[in-house]
């Protein structure tokens, strides 16, 4: 069975955010997953494994060209 994590954003940065990029693998595996950027207030990850623990990484980008330092999560299903 898969599972979907949906993930709130509240960081807007004074309305300066532009997207953000979201990307996850399961935990301890070689590389990232990216979505297609974001430009809402949740994020879905769909397709998740069941009992399984990801990494997630979401990294705001502004609208003067500036990023954050990419939050990190970890999801267990």
């Amino acid at each position: 069975m898969t599972k979907k994590a949906t993930i709130p954003i509240t960081d807007h940065a004074d309305n300066c955010t532009s997207y953000y990029l979201v990307a996850y693998k399961l935990h301890d595996a070689g590389s990232y997953t990216s979505l297609p950027y974001q430009f809402t207030d949740t994020v879905e990850i769909t397709n998740l494994q069941d009992s399984s623990t990801y990494d997630v990484q979401i990294t705001r980008y502004c609208c003067n060209g500036l990023q954050s330092d990419p939050l990190s999560l970890t999801l267990t299903t």
